[in-house]
């Protein structure tokens, strides 16, 4: 069974048990590494987070999932190009672009233990503003709230040139909200070389730099229309 299944079928026992000792021995029996390999990411990050305080040179954090910047060259300025399209003066910043994430692979389950694990720290400690990825991996954050709901951030004149098709809604109390949008061929990010395939894009609910992030989004909307 795939982790992601695997996880899914977890939840579900939990949620069958009504003693606390008991789903606490269920989490330590089943999980005792990943909460050690996470606890691990949390010691790395704050790390990480002490030693850039002060840093001024990220306009906007950008997590790109299972993407082909791993076998073909990428245009690694199309997040700030889209900026600059935007209106926005970004200076000397660039986006910080995390393009080496890797999920589902054949026979790679304990590999894509640690990948979640590492982006949990990241949406956990705010490190992350744009994320983009297929439904799947999309689903999995969707779940528990990691997206701002863009219909509160972005003007529903832009919003009406979308098809119902191109919306992705889900929230994590199950009521409709507007976390994501579809990027089909053609999109910047395909055209930079990033993906071949559909993908999704959302924004981090509490991510340092949620005005760029949005004004990002606006920018492919625009670009649509």
């Amino acid at each position: 069974m795939r982790f992601l299944d695997q996880l899914k079928t977890d939840r579900r026992k939990l949620r069958e048990m009504n003693d606390n000792r008991q789903r606490l021995n269920f989490i330590w029996d089943y999980y005792k590494f990943p909460i050690l390999a996470l606890l691990l990411v949390i010691v790395i990050a704050v790390t990480s987070l002490i030693s850039n305080i002060g840093r001024t040179g990220v306009c906007m954090y950008a997590v790109l999932i299972n993407n082909d910047s791993i076998a073909i060259d990428c245009d690694m300025a199309v997040f700030d190009d889209l900026l600059k399209e935007a209106g926005l003066d970004i200076g000397k910043k660039k986006t910080d672009i995390q393009a080496d994430y890797s999920l589902g692979r054949a026979h790679e389950e304990s590999e894509d233990m640690e990948t979640l694990q590492i982006l949990n720290a990241l949406f956990l400690f705010n490190s992350v503003d744009v994320y983009v990825s297929d439904k799947e991996y999309f689903d999995y954050f969707a779940e528990v709230g990691a997206f701002a709901d863009l219909s509160l951030l972005i003007d529903q004149e832009l919003l009406s040139g979308l098809d119902e098709s191109d919306c992705y809604y889900q929230d994590a109390s199950g009521h409709p909200a507007l976390t994501g949008i579809y990027l089909h061929e053609g999109s910047p990010l395909h055209e930079a070389g990033f993906y071949h395939n559909d993908v999704i894009i959302g924004v981090a609910n509490g991510g340092e730099n949620l005005d760029y992030a949005v004004e990002l989004i606006k920018q492919l909307l625009r670009d649509r229309n």
